[in-house]
């Protein structure tokens, strides 16, 4: 468990566990640390703080047994706990986090690095087959799906250096970058739209900021997760 949660914290633990009394005020004086700790414990410490909180609120400060059984719970979280990887819970999911303050640096290093990520799939291994291929109205997936999941493949590369429960975000770059593709694809043929057309170039400018808002959202994350760490 992280060295800040408060002295508080675990004089509620002991307390409960040695039958003393504590009051509500005291605990919910320490709802952010409990928050973190909830966070950051490898036991599932929601039910030991949800049974010490029952037990205080149910017998107006004096320990019951939901109270005790809670309070062994937390104390054993807080004699094993160990601060998990950003991004992880308990039980190994990942869950997205944005603190209040994020590195300058990070947030350079984040953009830059999901700038070049858009100019390798995008551009580089982007091939004509798949940028004609993704276009047409038939035989149009494979071709988009190879292109999207290149997309992902880097986005959670990214995410597996600085924090690896969060890779799970490359699919979720995948199906955004795929859907904005194929849109973009379905109304350039609606309109015929070519390269001579003024309409062309709105929409290629169109598609190319909802790709870097989409970088934008992920890098702020990657940035979290690289100043958390």
């Amino acid at each position: 468990m992280p060295s800040h949660v408060p002295s508080l914290l675990r004089g509620v633990a002991a307390g409960m566990k040695g039958g003393g009394t504590i009051s509500r005020q005291a605990l919910f004086a320490g709802k952010e640390d409990i928050y973190h700790a909830f966070r950051t414990c490898p036991v599932p410490l929601h039910r030991a703080v949800g049974s010490l909180a029952k037990g205080i609120i149910e017998t107006d400060g004096r320990p019951g047994v939901s109270g005790r059984g809670g309070a062994a719970a937390f104390g054993n979280c807080m004699e094993r706990g160990r601060p998990l990887p950003y991004g992880q819970r308990a039980d190994g999911s990942g869950m997205i986090d944005i603190p209040d303050q994020i590195s300058t640096v990070w947030i350079a290093a984040a953009m830059a690095a999901f700038l070049v990520k858009h100019f390798l799939a995008d551009f580089v291994f982007q091939t004509d087959w798949i940028a004609m291929g993704k276009e047409r109205q038939e035989g149009w997936l494979l071709p988009l799906v190879i292109h999207a999941g290149l997309h992902g493949l880097l986005t959670a590369l990214l995410f597996s250096i600085v924090a690896p429960p969060l890779a799970w975000l490359g699919i979720a770059d995948a199906l955004v970058h795929g859907t904005i593709d194929r849109m973009k694809g379905i109304a350039a043929r609606r309109q015929a739209l070519t390269p001579s057309k003024t309409g062309f170039w709105w929409l290629l400018g169109a598609d190319q900021t909802l790709h870097h808002l989409t970088h934008l959202v992920l890098a702020v994350i990657l940035a979290a997760a690289g100043s958390a760490g």
